[in-house]
């Protein structure tokens, strides 16, 4: 096992990158090792113990007992050269809690499944004993809030699950049980969504809630009906969300998580068969009523064609800031065709490093995303938390379309006033209509912002703008008569970060982005996107602007049949909203 085998001398991998942790003269590993890129994060990575997992895993496989040795030798290291305990809340690589959590989760694995095992020896299954009520005191006194609470919480519990003949394992137990119950209802919104509105925390809150959920049946305790529902709903985001390809929503400070068979599981665990036809694209389970899903309180529409494999996906963001991990990307757009990812989120890049010092400032900014800059400014930071979900009026679904509508006029040292509102109307197979309605008290320069996935190849031929890549194209076209100019940025340093992309933790590179630039008088402005997937050669539908009031646009679409459609796409209110078949 090749992770395994590097780890047996001391190449240890977090976030795909590899360092080799120094020992000193005893052969003592140091646990503060950063890694070849001087990050925190891989201390922190080396003391969750992920690469002794990796051992674990191994063994498991090969039942090769080399790796239950090397397991012997880290875990042993890393509890004599923690003590003694501080008992302080600390950021340290060794005592700070997410770390405390994810290594007792692991030491309660490596306990039973190695108790009799002759290489996991008594006196190291001692050291294991004495430092859990270390690690159950800083779980219980100095415990984070919100999705560090889950984590560190499911931590606590797995102590007094797992060894329950410490005296203060009921309580802790006890404990636990009333913070992750009071904690889910006030950091989960109605809708199922985490309030941090980032896929990647969200599935981490997830399966910590879940864990718990699971430590608490095995040990016969019985958890409120509303924690088991608000679980049930944390699982149904994470299904309706997912792309056809099986992955997740890259959003915020994510990567590009594979979630089809967490899907899967969570089908079965639950019994339902509609997450089931979802992660199966369709050959097992139920179809959902609807193929579009809003999600009013994270202000989120996911929109579809169907659930086959090569369906067309977006996502569009119109909700608050997020509790956590936020990015200024209201309005953002991302959009995949064909199994394939075209219109993309730029990443999280990394936290704290080199990669961090050069492009986190860029991963939280209006210009990694696709939306609209004012005069080169991005968007300011918006409302943590809402209190209430968006009124019906911000979104329409039905069998013939899908459609939202939000609004930002916070900008960053933008002069006088300007609000931007976005709304994004979706033909199933046919095509998307992106309205920008732009609102500003004084002239003002509009650049819209695409970004595109590395894999495609980009380019503007006749005012029309393509992105084609293998399975075919994803074509923008112009509705407006706003002047614009075009230019095509890709890894670009100077005199700003863009046209950069980022799918994994601390992976970088270079993608394509398209800017147009607009300048506008003050008053009011519109400017109006036809988006089509298509095989790159030929349009499905041609579009025509009619008429435009201060409510919205009318549009007539004539497809290839000769077949006419025409729509009223309202700015702001769906009510509004009309679209008639001939």
């Amino acid at each position: 096992i090749a992770n395994a085998d590097s780890v047996l001398n001391d190449f240890i991998e977090i976030q795909g990158v590899v360092g080799q942790p120094p020992r000193d003269s005893l052969s003592r590993l140091d646990w503060n090792y950063k890694g070849p890129r001087d990050d925190q994060e891989y201390a922190w990575g080396v003391n969750r113990h992920y690469h002794v997992r990796e051992l674990l895993d191994a063994h498991r496989e090969t039942g090769n007992n080399i790796y239950v040795q090397a397991i012997d030798k880290h875990v042993r290291d890393w509890v004599l050269q923690s003590d003694p305990y501080p008992a302080i809340k600390s950021r340290t690589a060794m005592w700070r809690g997410l770390e405390a959590s994810f290594r007792v989760k692991l030491w309660a694995r490596i306990f039973y499944e190695l108790m009799d095992h002759p290489d996991l020896q008594p006196s190291t299954r001692l050291l294991i004993l004495s430092s859990l009520p270390d690690h159950a005191h800083y779980a219980r006194e100095f415990h984070g809030q919100s999705n560090w609470l889950t984590m560190e919480l499911s931590g606590l519990a797995t102590i007094a699950a797992a060894w329950p003949e410490f005296k203060h394992a009921s309580a802790w137990l006890s404990y636990s049980k009333s913070a992750m119950e009071e904690s889910l209802v006030k950091q989960v919104y109605p809708d199922g969504v985490q309030t941090e509105l980032t896929s990647h925390y969200h599935y981490t809150a997830l399966n910590n809630f879940n864990q718990f959920k699971q430590i608490c049946e095995r040990v016969g305790e019985k958890l409120s009906s509303q924690y088991d529902d608000y679980v049930e709903r944390m699982w149904d985001y994470l299904a309706y969300t997912m792309r056809p390809d099986g992955m997740g929503v890259l959003n915020n400070d994510s990567d590009l998580d594979r979630n089809k068979e967490r899907i899967e599981s969570a089908a079965e665990q639950y019994q339902k068969s509609d997450w089931k036809f979802i992660a199966s694209n369709g050959k097992s389970g139920t179809k959902p009523s609807q193929t579009a899903r809003f999600f009013p309180w994270a202000g989120q529409l996911v929109m579809r064609s169907g659930f086959e494999i090569d369906a067309e996906w977006a996502f569009f963001d119109v909700g608050p800031w997020g509790s956590g991990h936020q990015h200024s990307d209201k309005l953002h757009l991302s959009l995949s065709a064909f199994g394939q990812d075209f219109l993309v989120d730029a990443g999280r890049f990394a936290y704290i490093g080199a990669i961090a010092d050069k492009y986190r400032g860029y991963a939280r900014s209006s210009i990694s995303h696709n939306t609209l800059v004012i005069d080169g400014k991005p968007q300011s930071p918006g409302p943590l938390v809402v209190e209430d979900a968006l009124p019906d009026i911000s979104f329409h679904l039905d069998s013939t379309l899908s459609y939202a509508t939000g609004s930002i006029s916070t900008f960053q040292d933008v002069d006088g006033v300007a609000k931007h509102t976005r709304a994004i109307c979706h033909l199933p197979t046919q095509c998307w209509v992106v309205v920008d309605h732009v609102e500003s008290d004084r002239p003002c320069t509009i650049e819209t912002l695409w970004h595109w996935h590395p894999k495609c190849e980009v380019d503007e031929r006749e005012g029309m703008i393509t992105a084609r890549r293998s399975q075919g194209a994803l074509s923008l076209q112009v509705l407006d008569t706003i002047s614009r100019e075009t230019r095509f940025v890709s890894g670009q340093e100077t005199p700003e970060i863009q046209g950069w992309y980022s799918e994994r933790y601390n992976q970088v590179e270079a993608n394509t982005t398209t800017i147009t630039t607009s300048k506008i008088t003050a008053g009011e402005s519109v400017f109006i996107w036809i988006l089509e997937a298509t095989n790159g050669i030929e349009k499905k539908v041609n579009a025509n602007l009619i008429g435009q009031d201060e409510n919205g646009v009318s549009l007539e679409l004539l497809d290839k049949s000769g077949a006419r459609q025409t729509l009223f796409i309202p700015f702001e209110d769906s009510s509004l909203l009309r679209h008639i078949v001939d």
